[in-house]
């Protein structure tokens, strides 16, 4: 409960993980805090990680993604909300939702040994995540981090050099 208080007030970056309604529902405190503090929420870098592997076949990218992990001594279960495999649009289509709510980079959690097809195949991804080819209706209409018409709340024009997030201009 003071996590989210001290990244309002003194942070300059914000990096997790989670399903969309979470970091939707965290998204939405975060901003309550910073008008708290008389600050816009956009000045707080969202970045999101995610463990990814790239495959045409979704079954054949959770198999190794799953593989990966175990292979690095990690218990954890996939789950299609926080892990993302499959192709690069479905990745991408995964991935706009966050867009859409203010995050602003993507970080690429990749188990060791590191899966070549995957590296190869991450900057198609990011040009799909970039370019927005592949959007859906805004999720987050209404929220506090949403303009309502599926943009987010206080966003101004600018980019990150300035301590201002970039324009997204998503359609509900």
């Amino acid at each position: 409960k003071k996590t989210l208080r001290t990244v309002a007030k003194y942070a300059q970056g914000w990096n997790v993980g989670g399903s969309l309604e979470r970091m939707t529902h965290k998204t939405d405190i975060l901003a309550r805090h910073c008008e708290d503090v008389g600050r816009d929420p956009f000045q707080v870098e969202r970045t999101l990680v995610r463990s990814v592997v790239i495959r045409d076949d979704a079954d054949e990218a959770a198999r190794v993604l799953q593989a990966g992990l175990a292979g690095n001594g990690s218990g954890h279960q996939l789950d299609p909300e926080v892990d993302s495999f499959g192709s690069e649009e479905q990745i991408a289509q995964q991935w706009r939702r966050y867009v859409d709510i203010g995050f602003t980079h993507l970080v690429v959690d990749l188990p060791a040994p590191y899966d070549r097809e995957t590296v190869e195949r991450l900057p198609r991804l990011r040009e799909l995540v970039a370019s927005g080819e592949l959007r859906q209706p805004c999720p987050c209409a209404g929220s506090l981090s949403c303009r309502g018409d599926g943009g987010p709340a206080g966003r101004s024009q600018g980019g990150p050099r300035d301590g201002r997030a970039p324009q997204r201009n998503h359609r509900p």
